[in-house]
């Protein structure tokens, strides 16, 4: 039997859905997480904006995503009134920050952006 001693990992991924009132842009996400100009925050936020651009597709069937009834209805919803929905996964075999945001669950919305990646498989 070989025992491995080394770093071993296990990856994750985790699902998100973005919805939007118009374009998804830098500026609408930063203002959603609350990150201002001059915070030390600031390229962590930037980072994941591109991230999730990166990651993200949009949806104009949501029968193809797997997700909960109340968020499916919002979907359905935005959708409807002519927002823009997308869906994606980030994964923790990239990059130590987009790991990072792969392990937890998160859920961010105002009026203009609602953000869910409360379908984490960590």
């Amino acid at each position: 039997m070989k025992v491995r001693s080394d770093f071993v990992t296990n990856s994750s991924t985790t699902s998100f859905v973005i919805i939007s009132k118009g374009k998804f842009t830098e500026k609408k996400f930063l203002d959603l997480a609350g990150v201002k100009k001059g915070s030390p925050l600031l390229p962590i936020f930037k980072k994941l904006y591109l991230l999730l651009l990166e990651n993200m597709t949009p949806v104009s069937d949501p029968s193809m995503l797997e997700s909960n009834t109340e968020l499916m209805q919002l979907i359905h919803e935005s959708l409807s009134e002519g927002k823009l929905v997308y869906s994606g996964r980030l994964s923790s075999d990239s990059d130590i920050l987009e790991s990072y945001f792969c392990t937890d669950s998160f859920e961010m919305k105002n009026e203009k952006l609602y953000i869910n990646g409360i379908n984490c498989v960590w």
